[in-house]
């Protein structure tokens, strides 16, 4: 991504109306709108750019291949989820606005199906609120934790272990900086996530607004009102199956967004968890930081799945709505529209890496096993 502040001009502003969600994207906003903001992501980002490489360089050049196993193996993974979260942020954040500028003009406004609908989300919203605060508090906690209170990070942080090793000035400077940028890496995996939820929970509203404008082709009482029914119901068809390809589009662009970030956080969350149980501190206060990494990437991992889970049932219910309708009652043209329709939802609407990994609840199981396989191999091999 070039070095240049056009990106001021990119604040997301409302397209949809009553877009009540909108509150979410407060923090996106206030990151990618501040100049001074915007300076400070290019200092952190830059410094920790240099710093992996002259990690990287200690490593290869000193033989010092140790620092990536061991007790060190916990924050080598915990650097593959803030490169994850760096790169979703400086290299697709022109992505995610593209995404919103060209795609939200053409979704159907939230109270668009009745007011009931539209209450109901409200009521969401405001518990996504309170949400998008308590998020913020468990960013700032965390950063906090990570902190060197306990005078152990010689022993489970590599560029700790590399400065005071290899760097005989400026350490002092050096270790502010990097526990500084603790606060601004915690931003940016805010700003993904917010991102994340925003786009994924106008999808899933968009499937479920669709799925009841279906099953709206079921009323009988159009059938006996309206002399123009047939034509009727395969206008709704056509516009049913249009604006489904138009959601797989939607989803499809932002599982490109996905791509990469999914890959990392699956393999760094793995990587993370056999490592605490590989590795153990015996002392409590260790035992309380493993059990918040637990507790804050278990949290993370149920929130994203549950997102996944919920587009899924989404899509899923389009293709029950298809099945269940009543084409006993349409001529043949419309039959055939409904064929087509079947065809195409086929396909569901959901988040994924390129098909590899499909983000929803089978996620965490994967996970634990996966976890349990390596620490099982592991452990016989010690």
């Amino acid at each position: 991504m070039p070095f240049e502040w056009t990106i001021r001009k990119n604040k997301i502003k409302p397209i949809l109306q009553n877009d009540v969600l909108l509150n979410l994207m407060l923090v996106p906003n206030t990151i990618i709108s501040n100049k001074f903001l915007v300076i400070l992501n290019y200092f952190y980002f830059g410094f920790i750019i240099l710093q992996s490489v002259f990690v990287a360089v200690i490593i290869i050049t000193k033989d010092e291949w140790k620092l990536l196993n061991g007790q060190y193996a916990g924050y080598t993974s915990g650097c593959a989820i803030v490169w994850s979260s760096y790169i979703t942020m400086y290299t697709y954040v022109d992505k995610f606005l593209n995404l919103y500028k060209e795609i939200f003009p053409h979704l159907w406004s939230l109270d668009v199906v009745g007011q009931d609908h539209f209450n109901k989300f409200s009521k969401m919203a405001k518990v996504l609120k309170l949400g998008k605060n308590i998020l913020l508090v468990v960013g700032f906690l965390s950063a906090t934790v990570g902190l060197p209170w306990y005078r152990d990070e010689y022993e489970i942080i590599i560029t700790v272990r590399v400065y005071k090793d290899y760097v005989d000035k400026w350490t002092t400077l050096l270790y502010f900086v990097l526990f500084s940028s603790l606060y601004h890496i915690a931003l940016t995996v805010i700003f993904c996530v917010l991102c994340l939820v925003y786009m994924v929970l106008h999808l899933h509203n968009q499937c479920v607004m669709l799925n009841k404008r279906l099953e709206a082709l079921d009323d009988e009482q159009l059938f006996l009102d309206n002399d123009n029914y047939q034509d009727f119901v395969t206008k709704e068809l056509k516009f049913c199956i249009q604006q489904h390809q138009f959601l797989l589009k939607f989803a499809k662009r932002l599982n490109d967004i996905l791509y990469y970030p999914t890959f990392y956080y699956v393999l760094s969350g793995v990587v993370t968890g056999v490592s605490l149980l590989l590795f153990p501190k015996n002392d409590i206060k260790n035992l309380l930081r493993c059990v918040l990494i637990i507790v804050l990437g278990g949290g993370f991992a149920i929130s994203f799945c549950f997102l996944g889970q919920i587009l899924e049932n989404a899509s899923e219910e389009l293709l029950f709505s298809a099945y269940s309708a009543r084409w006993y009652l349409w001529n043949i043209k419309n039959r055939k529209l409904l064929s087509v329709f079947l065809l195409k939802t086929q396909d569901n609407i959901v988040l994924s890496s390129s098909g590899i990994i499909t983000i929803n609840f089978r996620l965490l199981i994967s996970l634990y096993q996966s976890i349990y396989s390596c620490l099982t191999f592991l452990l016989n091999i010690k």
